[in-house]
């Protein structure tokens, strides 16, 4: 495993603000009783996809907490043949219905909106 090499003391103070930033508004400011139907599970009767407003808020969400759109479109592995990092991300933004849902589900995940979990049913599974 190759490590990562701080650069700078100013590397830590940035990390640690985008850190603060983050928690402060994962755990005071967020009340999931207002989350749209969109930040449901994909298989909950009332989940529907996302808008362009809504994607566009949670982008701007995290750019709130300090991340640029390149660190939003790396943060979620998108890739592209140029060197413009953001095109994909731009273009969810736009058209929501070309994002995939774990796409989706990931940034939800990023902004402290939703926790993920596994739901293992009761009976009739097996762990070998």
């Amino acid at each position: 495993m190759k490590e990562e090499k701080i650069v700078s003391i100013s590397d830590l103070a940035t990390d640690e603000a985008k850190v603060r930033r983050h928690l402060g508004l994962v755990h005071f400011m967020r009340d999931p009783s207002q989350n749209p139907t969109s930040y449901l599970p994909i298989d909950h009767p009332k989940y529907t996809s996302p808008t362009s407003i809504e994607v566009d808020e949670v982008v701007q969400t995290l750019i709130y907490c300090g991340y640029s759109k390149a660190d939003i479109a790396r943060l979620l592995g998108l890739k592209t043949a140029g060197k413009d990092r953001t095109r994909i991300l731009r273009r969810y933004i736009d058209d929501p219905d070309t994002m995939p849902y774990g796409t989706w589900r990931l940034m939800l995940i990023y902004i402290g909106a939703v926790i993920q979990t596994n739901i293992v049913p009761d009976q009739g599974w097996i762990r070998e």
